[in-house]
């Protein structure tokens, strides 16, 4: 904890949060010694035990613990080899609740409103999406 709260600056409810998870983890990791610990079974660890119907943050966290301890584990020679990039990294898209595509009669309006946009920058976006929608025709045919 010292190392947690000294070295890192952690807060209290931060290093509760990361013994709960390395608890898990040194539990789930079954009778192996560290020093004989692999990077396949942190990876089956981290496998198994992601959120998988959490948030990005929890498994996010979840990542975070793991490597903070695997690089404490290191420094003290519990583990010998440096196992902290074996944890696996999480994906988090920031725009992941944008639409993949748009009704085609949005599309539609938007190109027969685009046709009122008269300054600089509304003729410029008209222009990309006349050739966006173009583009986008030739490749369904």
């Amino acid at each position: 904890m010292a190392y947690l709260k000294d070295d890192r600056g952690l807060s209290a409810t931060t290093i509760k949060h990361y013994i709960r998870l390395v608890r898990r983890f040194l539990t789930g990791a079954g009778s192996v010694p560290l020093l004989a610990l692999s990077a396949q079974q942190i990876i089956d660890f981290f496998r198994r035990n992601a959120p998988k119907d959490g948030t990005f943050a929890d498994a996010k966290s979840m990542a975070t613990a793991l490597r903070s301890f695997l690089q404490f584990a290191h420094y003290r020679g519990y583990v010998q080899t440096d196992l902290v990039s074996a944890v696996p990294v999480v994906a988090g898209w920031s725009m992941a609740s944008i639409p993949r595509d748009l009704p085609a009669e949005h599309i539609r309006h938007l190109l027969t409103e685009s046709r009122t946009w008269r300054t600089p920058a509304g003729l410029r976006n008209r222009a990309i999406l006349l050739l966006l929608a173009r583009v986008l025709r030739s490749l369904e045919e």
